[in-house]
């Protein structure tokens, strides 16, 4: 549900708009694992089958509100200024049931859970626009935050319960983490050609599987766990972009740009073996020490011809991170391709591939993974039209970490998916008005 309203004034570019926006969702998941142990000559070991039946649910509402004003003072300056609130409100319900083949099904407690989350953001900007010259131009601004996270883990069999919480900021100790600044330095040239130089802070905050306390098994020996306590991470950012059109063709350009990134309280993997038994790898988040990365990245993009274009791109960037007395460092790089092309009669054809290199992590590195979908697509007259994909043609998208630590060394490798093919039928009607949800 989006509500929006716009207010324009006799001045030019001078207006303000406001927008609420709702979202109600429900997810449902059901998934049952049967693990078997044979001995040495294949026979089934007397109670080694297990069984494991898993419902869950998840309730969320999601609220957000925007008030935006734009106010040019005059030709050279203008101001941007604004108010924002974003609530979510989460509920998941996990039950589980076990058994073997010695004893009956029975609730597992170790294992449900009845999670609740509130996360309320509410946040303030102001941007200072000024042209220093036909050329030049700076662009300053402050955003403030108030950021309030609270994650109660309740075992709904035993009636325990765990409340992680953070407040940024949580009075004037920590008033810091609560601002983030931006400055932005800008020269053109006529036509499309640009060079920046941007200075900025940032926060990432973890997303919902990191921090869902649910055990989550890709295999008996292997288990996911969310961490409720993970707080966000804080980063900060200067970069020195260059946008060059190409003379010849000035639809084709290349952007290069050069970076530095230090992320504070970086959120990162981290595996350990379950205490109760030690024959069972734990992989879960924590916030470690601190990460700097810097690097290289290019983007090409080549129109050859009216009806198709090719898309370039790669990163070269070298990764240091940390987190106790683990830190790893190296170099590490990634590349990606599009070719897009329009064919006669409403058809057009497009290749999509991607690389990303070894990346070090504290206790190791993820292993390299890449993989090129192609997708044909046809329309028919303004309202329908129709679409096929092939995913992971050449089936190489393979995901995996190796921990290399004095007390652990293991290998693990994961499938997302299996390659497919899919089939989209669209058919289009009305209008349709995607500002409200871009901003």
């Amino acid at each position: 549900l989006i509500a929006g309203f716009k207010h324009k004034t006799p001045t030019e570019g001078r207006e303000w708009s406001t927008d609420l926006t709702y979202n109600r969702n429900r997810r449902q998941n059901r998934s049952g694992f049967l693990t078997s142990t044979l001995d040495a000559d294949g026979g089934q070991v007397v109670g080694g089958a297990r069984e494991q039946l898993s419902d869950g649910a998840t309730d969320a509402d999601h609220f957000t509100w925007q008030f935006d004003m734009a106010d040019p003072r005059n030709e050279r300056t203008k101001f941007d200024y604004g108010l924002r609130s974003n609530v979510r409100m989460e509920h998941s319900l996990l039950d589980v049931i076990t058994g073997t083949d010695t004893s009956a099904a029975q609730a597992d407690a170790d294992l449900s859970r009845d999670y609740r989350i509130t996360d309320v953001v509410n946040a303030a900007y102001f941007n200072w626009t000024h042209k220093l010259s036909a050329k030049w131009g700076v662009t300053a601004g402050l955003r403030a935050e108030q950021t309030w996270f609270e994650a109660d883990v309740r075992g709904p069999l035993d009636g325990g319960s765990q409340t992680f919480t953070y407040r940024y900021p949580n009075g004037t100790d920590d008033l810091a983490r609560a601002l983030f600044p931006a400055l932005y330095f800008s020269r053109k040239w006529e036509g499309s050609r640009e060079f920046q130089i941007n200075f900025s802070r940032k926060i990432s905050r973890p997303n919902f599987f990191q921090v869902m306390p649910f055990i989550m098994f890709s295999d008996t020996r292997n288990i996911r766990l969310g961490n409720p306590a993970l707080a966000p991470e804080f980063i900060s950012l200067a970069e020195v972009n260059h946008l060059l059109p190409f003379k010849k063709n000035p639809r084709s350009n290349w952007l290069t740009s050069l970076f530095v990134r230090h992320t504070d309280n970086v959120i990162t993997s981290f595996s350990y073996p379950l205490p109760e038994n030690n024959d069972i790898l734990v992989n879960s988040w924590i916030n470690g020490d601190q990460s700097i990365t810097y690097g290289w990245e290019n983007t090409v993009k080549l129109e050859l011809t009216k009806t198709a274009q090719l898309t370039l791109g790669g990163t070269v960037q070298h990764v240091e991170i940390g987190a106790g007395t683990l830190r790893k460092s190296g170099w590490m790089g990634n590349a990606k391709a599009n070719f897009n092309m329009k064919l006669p009669k409403d058809w057009s054809f497009q290749i999509n591939g991607e690389y990303e290199g070894k990346r070090p992590q504290p206790q190791g590195y993820a292993i390299p993974n890449g993989g090129i979908d192609v997708s044909a697509s046809k329309d028919f007259g303004k309202h329908w039209s129709a679409q096929l994909t092939v995913n992971d043609v050449f089936y190489t998208r393979l995901w995996g970490t190796i921990l290399d630590t004095p007390s652990l060394y293991q290998e693990t490798e994961r499938r997302r998916e299996m390659r497919f093919v899919r089939v989209n039928l669209t058919w289009k009607f009305g209008e349709q008005d995607a500002s409200g949800f871009r901003r």
